[in-house]
């Protein structure tokens, strides 16, 4: 289990963060450019449409493949909150299913319902639910944000990136999965409990802690 980060190393990271964000903003000549460049997010893929999304089907990037890789996605709605989640892979639930659960799966189409609000993980559309307790790994959208692991195949998680950003000034977990996709070592379908590529989901994590970054040291 990953440790919470405390509020004095949290403070002592965001002093560090700013300082090195600085030295690498500051321009050593009349040409100089910034040494922070944007992340360079590759294809634009529809890897997270939000849980209230109204849309039935849609064209989704299969996992870690490419933009010309796609398979149709359906939703439905949660029984128990009415979020509309995403269809998933039998066998994404039966790797992560606990055993007990695992007992009373039957080959039903599953859901994945991403709603934090919610303790429904995956669901069918005549009323079946398996909620987080059935579910051998925490899954991140349903928990407290402050070390949830985005990441599962790799363990990028907001406690480690965070760290990261504190003593360098910047996150490398978007590349490094990058690095590990390119090397076809995802193995998202069995370890996601959403069963598809985390590489949207972590660009936003990253992109959040960064902005969490500048606004605790503006203050």
């Amino acid at each position: 289990m990953h440790q919470r980060v405390t509020a004095g190393a949290l403070v002592s990271w965001l002093i560090r963060f700013r300082d090195r964000k600085r030295r690498r903003l500051a321009p050593v000549g009349i040409n100089a450019t910034p040494a922070i460049q944007p992340l360079q997010d590759g294809p634009q893929l529809s890897l997270d449409s939000g849980v209230r999304s109204r849309v039935h089907s849609e064209l989704m990037a299969k996992c870690c493949g490419s933009e010309n890789d796609l398979v149709t996605i359906t939703r439905a709605a949660c029984s128990r909150c009415g979020s509309r989640g995403a269809a998933v892979d039998l066998l994404t639930a039966k790797a992560l299913l606990t055993a007990i659960a695992l007992r009373h799966l039957t080959p039903t189409p599953l859901y994945f319902c991403q709603d934090p609000t919610c303790s429904v993980v995956y669901f069918t559309t005549d009323g079946q639910v398996y909620t987080s307790t059935d579910v051998r790994v925490p899954v991140w959208q349903k928990e407290p944000a402050g070390s949830r692991r985005i990441c599962y195949c790799f363990d990028e998680n907001e406690a480690s990136m965070l760290r990261e950003l504190g003593e360098t000034g910047r996150c490398g977990a978007v590349q490094r999965v990058r690095d590990h996709i390119a090397a076809n070592r995802c193995a998202c379908e069995v370890r996601n409990p959403r069963g598809t590529c985390c590489l949207g989901d972590l660009m936003k994590a990253v992109t959040r802690l960064e902005s969490d970054c500048v606004s605790e040291v503006e203050k």
